[in-house]
């Protein structure tokens, strides 16, 4: 299973008090949607693949 999450792909936007996305994990589709509804800042997606009963990989970039 993939699962996926939105970070600031620019430290400054922490800095610049930009709006942090959150740190559910969320469809690939949701996780479109919350970078869309949020114009002026950018965000990448990070991906994780989980395997039932072990440990989930490390986050990654998604394409």
């Amino acid at each position: 299973m993939i699962e996926y999450r939105v970070q600031f792909a620019h430290h400054w936007s922490e800095k610049n008090g930009d709006e942090p996305p959150s740190e559910e994990v969320m469809t690939l589709e949701d996780a479109r949607r919350w970078i869309a509804s949020h114009p002026g800042v950018d965000y990448v997606i990070l991906q994780r693949t989980r395997t039932v009963g072990t440990e989930p990989s490390l986050w990654t970039v998604s394409e």
